[in-house]
């Protein structure tokens, strides 16, 4: 987050002005939110750029960390302190990307039984609209590689352009990508992702089956 633009600050407002009973108890103005009384009022930090300024911020009840993905655990590192009321909360919302990521290690991978991991993808909308309906039918049929990251949840697992994406996503969608008991028999065969060899080059996969 750069600014206060590319915060949720205009979407905690508009959820608080669309419950009538909700709406009295709130001060809203252009760039803040707090209640009447004085005692909650929401604050929105980037985690890229000003990260050190949030350790001095106290009596936090509850942090909402959106769009979660490429946080990184230095951030963590320095945001989690500042949490010291014995009954706040941390919210991690994000749709994943990479399994080795700080927020992904840190939370869908954690022991801790004070983490709860919910799934929660466009079928648990219900208000999803008909215009995205159609726009992840169109995703699902026409761009197969990267419609489990967009609409399930799924890693991003195909680049953009990968000369093997569809391929692949027909191979798992047919149940042909799995374990095997190695053959000494068999004959092993070695294929080249070729990645190009120049300037803007990307890496070369060899898959040897």
């Amino acid at each position: 987050m750069n600014s206060l633009d590319d915060s949720s600050l205009e979407e905690i407002k508009a959820a608080i002005e669309s419950e009538a009973w909700l709406r009295p108890h709130f001060d809203i103005g252009e760039k803040y939110v707090r209640t009447k009384s004085g005692r909650i009022a929401y604050k929105f930090t980037g985690l890229d750029r000003n990260i050190d300024s949030i350790k001095s911020k106290a009596r936090i009840k509850l942090a909402w960390v959106d769009e979660a993905e490429p946080v990184t655990e230095t951030a963590w590192v320095k945001l989690l302190p500042t949490l010291r009321e014995e009954d706040s909360e941390l919210w991690v919302t994000w749709n994943p990307e990479r399994k080795n990521s700080a927020t992904h290690l840190r939370f869908r991978e954690a022991k801790d039984p004070r983490v709860k991991v919910v799934e929660c993808n466009w079928r648990d909308n219900p208000w999803f609209p008909a215009i995205l309906e159609r726009l992840r039918q169109k995703d699902k049929t026409e761009r197969p590689d990267s419609y489990d990251h967009v609409w399930e949840g799924g890693f991003k697992t195909a680049v953009e352009g990968a000369y093997f994406a569809k391929g692949l996503a027909d191979a798992k969608d047919d149940g042909r990508i799995g374990r095997l008991s190695a053959d000494q028999l068999m004959t092993l065969r070695a294929y080249w992702d070729i990645g190009g060899t120049g300037a803007k080059a990307d890496a070369c996969a060899i898959w040897i089956v």
